[in-house]
């Protein structure tokens, strides 16, 4: 099979579990994916929700470590039925869950290829050294399971945040507003080999937010990352599927990115 090196063929984060519409299969989502040009997909689901911890209802599969295998299995049999795709497997979940031992043994599975990590934890600061935290709590599973991982999300909370217009000519300086140490991170990711995420549902909520100020502060964020030599890695967080002409990587477009992630490596030899 020949591999696409076009970003736009990669999804790293793309919810199919218990938020899939409820009238939709796993092998209907998936051809929607493929539809957009999709070629590769990382398919994930809060690993909380299996574990009891949601308030939300959920759909498909219960909340244990039952629906969870059965959530597995439909995708191993999805890998059969999609022989053109790469399907890969990587809950979302905190540091928390990495930091647990109980938690720890189920995620150190073989049927996970690697793990998204969150970077809002209430164990961590919610700014400044999240995602360095985060590559840490990563970076140590990886050396006890030798699976990999993706700090995803990383800027979310200032999305939320601070896109109030009274905020508009507050700094120009994105490690004052962000809280962070742009070298540090950087270096981090680098040492650590953990990847950045460019996240598709944070950039989807700048637009929203219409802060176009907020919006070249992020892309300045990414650019000044990439320029320092860290690995970004893109995935569209989407929790509902995206027709066909409706999906694209739109931050990647913006900072010059097209070619496949490194991150990719783990799977497909260069």
């Amino acid at each position: 099979m020949q591999w696409p090196l076009d970003i736009h063929s990669v999804d790293l984060h793309l919810h199919a579990g218990t938020e899939r519409p409820p009238d939709m299969s796993l092998n209907e989502y998936i051809r929607l994916a493929w539809a957009t040009g999709r070629r590769i997909l990382g398919l994930t689901d809060h690993f909380g929700r299996f574990l009891g911890q949601s308030r939300k209802p959920l759909r498909h599969y219960p909340g244990t470590l039952d629906g969870l295998h059965t959530y597995v299995r439909e995708i191993e049999e999805a890998r059969e039925r999609f022989p053109d795709m790469l399907i890969l497997f990587a809950p979302e979940m905190g540091p928390e869950h990495l930091l647990s031992d109980e938690t720890l043994s189920i995620v150190a599975e073989p049927f996970v290829d690697y793990i998204l990590i969150e970077t809002g934890s209430p164990l961590l600061a919610e700014k400044g050294n999240v995602c360095i935290e985060g590559m840490r709590v990563v970076a140590r599973n990886r050396d006890r399971t030798g699976i990999p991982g993706i700090t995803v999300h990383p800027l979310r909370w200032a999305v939320n945040e601070l896109s109030a217009p009274e905020l508009a000519g507050s700094t120009d300086d994105i490690e004052e507003l962000f809280g962070v140490d742009m070298n540090a991170l950087a270096d981090a990711s680098k040492r650590y080999d953990v990847p950045i995420e460019l996240n598709g549902e944070t950039w989807k909520r700048l637009g929203l937010r219409r802060a176009a100020w907020l919006t070249d502060r992020y892309l300045e964020f990414y650019r000044v990352l990439i320029d320092l030599g860290a690995e970004i890695s893109p995935g569209t967080d989407q929790h509902g599927p995206a027709p066909e002409g409706e999906w694209r990587h739109g931050a990647a477009d913006r900072l010059g990115l097209d070619t496949i992630p490194p991150f990719l490596r783990h799977w497909i030899s260069s």
